[in-house]
């Protein structure tokens, strides 16, 4: 096939016998068009936002984009969700709460692991526990350059593993809590 079959309205690429997208082999194509290898990335936080799950749950959407490589420009989303607070002393309403009715110790527990999750990702970005309450998102904006470790869990989605803040001061070598 040449360039000149193909192009705009040309029927002379076009036959029963001959394969639509000539001699690319499919086999060899991502299904997902923005698909990353589970690697150790340099990168920026680029947005960083408060949201609501489709359930009304809030959630953090953090947005890291990379800095240099291959996938330079790139974007790693973070998704967390978070509880309510009636939810982390084990209820499912705040009405129930305020009534101290229906407690339920799995939704305490899950609710509170979940919490777990998103207070070791603050001290990833360098954020002492007496800070959290106060954190912002501009705040996780201005945070330094890190590496994060990005692998594909569920579904082939994509998971941020790992998060070490970059000293600008030094050259450090690239993070790898896998190793």
């Amino acid at each position: 096939m040449t360039e000149a079959d193909l192009e705009y309205g040309s029927n002379a690429a076009e036959s029963d016998d001959e394969n639509l997208w000539g001699d690319i082999d499919f086999e060899e194509v991502q299904d997902d068009p923005f698909f990353k290898p589970d690697d150790t990335y340099r990168c920026r936080i680029t947005e960083a936002v408060r949201r609501k799950t489709n359930a009304g749950n809030p959630a953090i959407s953090i947005t890291y984009t990379i800095l240099r490589g291959e996938f330079e420009g790139q974007r790693i989303q973070e998704f967390k969700t978070f509880p309510f607070k009636w939810q982390l002393k084990g209820f499912s309403s705040e009405e129930d709460m305020n009534n101290g009715e229906n407690f339920n110790q799995r939704l305490k527990t899950s609710s509170s692991r979940q919490m777990s999750f998103i207070k070791q990702r603050m001290r990833d970005f360098g954020f002492a526990t007496t800070e959290m309450n106060q954190i912002k998102p501009k705040m996780l904006l201005e945070l330094p350059p890190m590496d994060i470790v990005m692998v594909h869990g569920k579904e082939n989605r994509e998971n941020v593993r790992g998060v070490k803040l970059i000293d600008p001061d030094t050259e450090a070598d690239e993070y790898d809590p896998l190793a």
